[in-house]
């Protein structure tokens, strides 16, 4: 009896800390826009790489740009018959976000856990958007003011604020 006593306090001095460092940081949900949750990682993702006009900003900007976002492309997605965008158009969009970056793109994607394709995807869509934003709003006499109309409502019928 003593000697399985002696077991289990060996065990418990030499495993318990090892489980302890084991422990894995479990991403928080900020926001749940349509069936998409936005991570706290998802924010630091478009932080570090800006990928949103808020990047330097604070966590709230960024969370709005990027629900804004969510948003604007989840429409288009699914009203808008715009075509793609041509490989030339999203190459040349990446040689502009690399040069914007300022710094090794590839160590900041590899930082932040984000892909080349996942990048290029986020690029294509900025291009689409930008389309749709220049065919819709382009002939309005305050284009932004527009665009702004436009996202409120969007954030409306998704129940944001």
């Amino acid at each position: 009896m003593l000697r399985r006593r002696l077991l289990l306090a060996l065990f418990v001095v030499t495993c318990v800390p090892f489980a302890a460092e084991a422990q894995i940081l479990v991403d928080t949900t900020k926001r749940i826009v349509g069936s998409r949750a936005i991570l706290e990682s998802d924010l630091r993702i478009v932080k570090e790489l800006k990928l949103v006009p808020s990047f330097a900003g604070t966590e709230d900007e960024i969370l709005t740009d990027y629900e804004n976002r969510m948003l604007a492309v989840a429409f288009i997605d699914r009203v808008t018959a715009l075509p793609e965008p041509a490989q030339e158009e999203v190459i040349e969009r990446r040689k502009q976000w690399e040069s914007a970056l300022g710094g090794d793109a590839t160590a900041r994607l590899a930082a932040v856990h984000y892909s080349e394709p996942e990048l290029m995807t986020w690029l294509r869509d900025d291009i689409r958007l930008e389309k749709y934003e220049k065919q819709r709003f382009g002939r309005e006499a305050d284009p932004a003011k527009a665009r702004n109309d436009w996202i409120r409502g969007l954030r409306k019928q998704a129940g944001l604020k």
